[in-house]
């Protein structure tokens, strides 16, 4: 990863919503830059309640979101060039990926995650577990806190890439206060 580089320096973002192009106006380059930093203090938001609910976790805050943009440009300089939209969505898709990992990008938080078949998998095998070692089992509905701070982190890594398709058009609340992402990010004037 890049170190500490502003994701707007490099290569990457400076060619698809800076540096003059062909291929689309700068009143489209512009667009699509203020829909992309739109998105990002939403993802913000979200990512940063990752810490709190995967406490194992590497960091995966808004500075590694950031530092994706300075590896791809290591790897894409000079080979391929992305227009405004296709950086928005490729910007998107790193926002997006990882914020699956909080609990807040379930409408419902815990109670979402519980109605999950990966949540109920998860479960079972950990009463199987311990039915396995001698311990007394636990109900399904009434497990201790220990067990569901024990299970959750499982559970939402192997949710978050599946919980990152719906978050787009999703709303979420993190410490009481709501975002919802755009209702489209389709310019009125270009014609598709």
């Amino acid at each position: 990863m890049t170190d500490h580089l502003d994701f707007r320096q490099t290569w990457l973002w400076r060619q698809a919503f800076e540096t003059p192009r062909q291929d689309t106006s700068t009143a489209e380059q512009e667009f699509f830059r203020n829909q992309y930093t739109a998105m990002r203090e939403k993802a913000t938001q979200l990512v940063s309640r990752i810490s709190t609910d995967l406490p194992g976790m590497t960091v995966h805050d808004i500075s590694h979101l950031d530092a994706l943009w300075g590896t791809a440009s290591l790897v894409s300089e000079g080979a391929i060039s992305l227009n405004p939209a296709e950086a928005f969505v490729f910007g998107a898709s790193i926002l997006l990926h990882d914020a699956g990992m909080s609990l807040a990008a379930f409408p419902n938080g815990l109670e979402d995650v519980k109605l999950t078949t990966t949540w109920l998998d998860t479960v079972a095998r950990h009463i199987s577990e311990r039915k396995r070692d001698g311990e007394t089992p636990v109900e399904p509905e009434n497990l201790p806190l220990e067990t569901v701070n024990q299970i959750l982190p499982d559970v939402l890594r192997r949710l978050h890439a599946e919980q990152a398709e719906r978050l787009a058009e999703q709303s979420w609340e993190v410490d009481g206060t709501r975002f919802q992402n755009q209702e489209s990010v389709r310019p009125k004037y270009i014609a598709y």
